[in-house]
Parts: C-alpha cells; sequence; structure tokens
C-alpha cells in the first residue's frame, strides 16, 4: 500500500475570507507539485480530504492530474485542529486517520493541514507523533509506502518550489 500526504496550498488569509480559498500562487503551486507527481507516475485509487475549502480545492487540481476518476471523500477528521486535540483518546483525528489507514489496501491520497499531517508521517515512520519530524509547508507532499511487513518506509518527500 501507498500513502500520499498533501498539505493543502497556499490559502487566503481568514480576514480576508472566511473560507479560506487557495490564493493565485497557491494555486499555481499545487499545479506544479500536481506536474511534479505526475512525472513520477504517482496515481491515487482514493483521497481523503479535509472539508475545508483550501484542501477541497487541492485534492481537486491533484485528482484532474494524477487520477481523474478516483473517489473523493471529505472527512471531518482531517480538519484542522490543536496539536493536543489531534493526540486526545480514541476518537481523535490521529486515531482516526490511523484507522482509516489500517482499513485501506489502495493507494491513498490524504489532503490535510498542520499539525495532523506532521504527527502522523512521524507516527507512521517512527511511532511517535513528533510534529517536527518532518516539515510541511504548504503543498509539501510525502510519499510513503508500506512494506510485506507492515513497516512504513518514506520514498519521496516533494515540494512544489522544485517545479520554479
Amino acid at each position: 500500500m501507498k500513502l500520499i500526504l498533501v498539505r493543502h496550498g497556499e490559502a487566503v488569509q481568514e480576514s480576508e475570507d472566511i473560507s479560506r480559498p487557495l490564493t493565485r500562487p497557491g494555486k499555481e503551486a499545487i499545479q506544479r507539485l500536481a506536474y511534479l507527481l505526475k512525472k513520477m507516475d504517482v496515481t491515487m485509487d482514493r483521497i481523503l480530504c479535509s472539508p475545508k475549502l483550501r484542501a477541497q480545492q487541492t485534492a481537486l487540481i491533484l485528482r484532474e492530474a494524477l487520477s481523474p476518476h478516483c473517489p473523493m471523500e471529505e472527512k471531518e477528521y482531517l480538519s484542522p485542529a490543536s496539536p493536543k486535540a489531534h493526540r486526545g483518546g480514541p476518537n481523535a483525528p490521529l486515531d482516526q486517520v490511523l484507522e482509516a489507514i489500517a482499513r485501506n489496501h489502495e493507494t491513498l491520497m490524504i489532503v490535510s493541514h498542520f499539525p495532523l499531517l506532521p504527527l502522523l508521517t512521524s507516527q507512521l515512520l517512527i511511532g511517535k507523533d513528533d510534529p517536527v519530524f518532518v516539515k510541511f509547508s504548504e503543498g509539501t507532499t510525502a510519499l510513503l509506502e508500506r512494506d510485506p511487513y507492515g513497516q512504513w518506509q518514506f520514498i519521496s518527500l516533494v515540494s512544489p518550489s522544485w517545479g520554479k
């Protein structure tokens, strides 16, 4: 199983627009990211994304470029929250994402936010939720793969700034 973890692109400030859509540079960065991922032959079978507009726009751009017919589902647990909320009990977002990944056997793309993505990446790779293990700036994508023994392996980190 492969996992593609994507932080949404740059969004407008909440003071400008409460829905926080992607900025024009944010959209362009995600289009560059899509180009880079396509060159790497990245495709996905399913997308889970935050219901926030900036994450949805990011997911749609990537789906169109990489796997236009793959299903996309919004999951509330992928919305932004404080790091403390992510590390709570059995209903905490990190636990819910880990459950969704465990049930999945296809190539899955998850489009979400800080701090969930760095916490998730470090949990999968080193077994602890350390938010500084991997830096997820806007548009950053981590590619992971689960080996036959159930261990996650780091494959690549891709940034839209590389396509400039």
